[in-house]
């Protein structure tokens, strides 16, 4: 009787245990990544949408009148489903350095952060052509993730004459702070 009733606690354990993790797990199509933008300024999201289910891109632009002066104007959120589309944070950021390339050399890849963290890998990583290059007008800052169910991209593209050490670094600590929900 005593052993009986310990199998049956084991048993009901077991399946509490197995349940609550099927409840923590994310559904595939149904990943975000959450970032804090900067919390000074308005932004506004709207989602575009594609003709695969399997890739979801929103886009947050600045609002209200000092958004002339923020030197970010636009951020680019891609969620792309792993069951579809298999792609790597290490190899998104130098397949963005070779596009980048394909069309000026000089352009150089920062690698600000990477990581493993309980969810996937992550890279944060800076495009930029030296000043006296002329082929980019802007500095590309990036930030990619491996999700549990999906591949994130964020692309931040800032003017080469308004970019500035603090200006990136304040990007940086930003996405860092990302979380996968």
């Amino acid at each position: 009787m005593r052993l009986q009733l310990l199998i049956i606690g084991f048993i009901l354990g077991v399946v509490g245990f197995s349940t609550s993790l099927a409840q923590a797990q994310i559904k595939p199509g149904k990943e975000k990544l959450l970032v804090q933008l900067d919390p000074a300024y308005k932004w506004k999201s709207s989602t575009e949408k594609s003709e695969f289910n399997s890739i979801r891109k929103t886009t947050f632009k600045i609002q209200g009148k000092q958004s002339i002066e923020y030197p970010i104007q636009l951020l680019e959120l891609t969620t792309i489903d792993k069951r579809y589309y298999t792609i790597k944070a290490r190899a998104a950021a130098m397949d963005k350095l070779k596009y980048y390339q394909s069309q000026c050399q000089e352009i150089v890849l920062d690698l600000r952060q990477q990581g493993v963290t309980e969810n996937g890998s992550f890279v944060i990583y800076i495009l930029q052509a030296p000043i006296d290059v002329e082929c980019m007008d802007h500095v590309f800052l990036g930030l990619a993730v491996d999700g549990p169910t999906a591949f994130h991209g964020i692309e931040i593209k800032i003017p080469k004459e308004k970019a500035n050490a603090a200006l990136l670094e304040q990007w940086v600590a930003l996405l860092s702070e990302y979380k996968i929900q």
